[in-house]
């Protein structure tokens, strides 16, 4: 009964709206009390670069250059937004150059939500009590968005960088991709936007590659299954366009762009297993170091952890439960066969135990692939129409 009453406490949409509240209200104030970083000056250059000479590139004194060391996708996209937002007359000064982040932001965070509502009504379609059904989805928005809060995600997604805007990518693939369940006219059109989405993410950040790989991969054969060989050719050859188009930008700028990003990743990649070192050292250093500082970021980490085994648990829950006896495929958790979602969180933790470096991006993209992996996993403890069904 007590899981109960925290399920229905959090399965208010009142208090889901109370959260994304707090998380629009952090986003917007982070112009205020967020030092910039390296990364943000990194991208400043770009956007003047754009503006001024409609490629990407850094001003070093006076002098302009090209740089070929990041992926072209993040970089084109925002500077066609400052692009426009130069020509409707709009400062781009302190308090306005995060302009494109934050709407990425408060975009991803829309659509994530409106994604876990539609995959707890296919989880539940034909369910004959609509209360329960919607106070699942709520309690997993809810869920959803307090655990990002202290993952990983919020350390770095903030600043100016790639992974939101490869983030809502992957989220806006997801839902087109649920489109293309149902039999219309329009399956095919949703089959092209799904992997145009999936394409787009790639070009954003390499985090994208094998995490959205492997998502793009499920999705074709999820078509090859179903005999739409026309959906499964139109959704490669969308999600291989933006891919052909960033080639193109470096193969255009001759064998000095392609030597560039080629030497970049290759000196970032001296072994595997970099992420996992970080984590663990992360984890444990309160314990050789117990400072406020070594606390404050070991708590973030060991969320991941946490989010980590539970998803991996869930999904191995969900594997062995068509096997199980009746009475234990009905437990508060993992219900449902496994999903694009889980796939997506299966291809960020292969990234993460692959990756080199640590950095924090990769872990940010791991943080909310496990997050809603983890929401949409959840399940009210009892429905009144399973009450019901006991009482009678």
């Amino acid at each position: 009964m007590r899981g109960t009453f925290i399920f229905r406490l959090f399965g208010s949409r009142a208090t889901a709206i109370y959260f994304l509240s707090v998380w629009i209200i952090a986003i917007f104030s982070s112009i205020w009390w967020l030092t910039p970083t390296e990364d943000d000056g990194y991208y400043v250059h770009q956007i003047f670069s754009f503006i001024d000479f409609s490629t990407i590139g850094l001003f070093y004194i006076e002098t302009f250059l090209k740089t070929f060391i990041g992926f072209p996708g993040y970089p084109a996209v925002q500077g066609s937004f400052f692009v426009l937002w130069d020509a409707l007359g709009l400062p781009i000064n302190l308090y306005t150059y995060k302009a494109f982040q934050i709407l990425m932001m408060v975009l991803l965070m829309g659509f994530t939500v409106r994604l876990v509502i539609e995959l707890t009504e296919d989880q539940y379609q034909g369910s004959k009590d609509p209360d329960w059904v919607r106070t699942t989805a709520w309690a997993r928005t809810s869920f959803l968005l307090v655990v990002l809060g202290i993952s990983p995600f919020f350390m770095d997604t903030l600043f100016m960088r790639p992974e939101p805007t490869g983030l809502l990518s992957i989220v806006l693939a997801f839902l087109a991709f649920r489109r293309c369940n149902q039999i219309g006219p329009l399956t095919a059109f949703w089959s092209a936007i799904t992997g145009f989405f999936l394409g787009a993410a790639a070009i954003m950040h390499p985090t994208f590659i094998v995490a959205g790989g492997l998502v793009g991969l499920f999705v074709i054969g999820f078509f090859l299954k179903r005999r739409q060989y026309l959906h499964a050719a139109l959704g490669s050859v969308f999600a291989l366009a933006p891919i052909a188009a960033a080639v193109s930008w470096f193969l255009a700028n001759g064998s000095f762009a392609v030597n560039t990003i080629v030497n970049h990743f290759t000196q970032r990649a001296p072994q595997f297993g970099g992420a996992v070192q970080k984590v663990s050292f992360m984890i444990a250093e309160p314990f050789a170091n117990p400072t406020m500082a070594s606390l404050f970021f070991a708590v973030p980490f060991s969320v991941l952890a946490i989010l980590v085994l539970l998803v991996i648990g869930f999904l191995i829950w969900r594997i062995f439960q068509p096997v199980m006896p009746h009475k234990w495929r009905h437990g508060a958790t993992a219900i449902g066969p496994v999903t694009a979602v889980d796939i997506f969180f299966l291809g960020a933790l292969l990234n993460f135990l692959l990756d080199s470096s640590g950095r924090i991006q990769i872990l940010t993209v791991l943080g909310f692939a496990a997050a809603l992996a983890l929401a949409t996993s959840l399940r009210s403890p009892i429905s009144s129409e399973e009450t019901r069904s006991v009482q009678t």
